[in-house]
């Protein structure tokens, strides 16, 4: 789903932008997803950008953590 990228993409870009997650994709999101839908949305999406940043700084190779 396209929303779910751009969300993904505005919450964990280490932005240079004055408006990192702009109104248009927060609208779209609100659009597909109720209150609760969008909170757990984004404790996925953050919970996965953890992990991700954590593997890189250990130097984990890709598919080494299973």
């Amino acid at each position: 789903m396209i929303i779910l990228d751009a969300v993904a993409e505005a919450v964990t870009w280490l932005s240079d932008r004055a408006d990192p997650v702009p109104d248009e994709i927060r609208d779209e999101a609100a659009r597909h997803y109720d209150e609760r839908g969008l909170a757990a949305l984004m404790l996925m999406i953050a919970t996965t950008h953890v992990y991700n940043r954590l593997t890189v700084t250990i130097r984990q190779p890709v598919g080494a953590g299973g």
